[in-house]
């Protein structure tokens, strides 16, 4: 599993400040490739790819803070 700095398709990072910290996950298109992270916009919470739409995928890596 990768780690990341931020998400591959929105670029999204990991709050730092008050209350913040801790990661969030990255997935993995099973038919595209694509790599999203919940956050993506078309992702439906991570619950399908942006790109084609699928709901197959896996989780890739984590995304930490820097």
């Amino acid at each position: 599993m990768s780690r990341f700095a931020k998400c591959p398709g929105c670029r999204a990072r990991v709050s730092t400040g008050f209350m913040g910290g801790g990661f969030f996950p990255i997935f993995e298109c099973k038919k595209c490739r694509t790599l999203y992270c919940y956050l993506c916009p078309g992702s439906g919470e991570g619950k399908k790819c942006p790109s084609c739409g699928t709901r197959e995928y896996v989780k890739a890596g984590e995304c930490w803070p820097e």
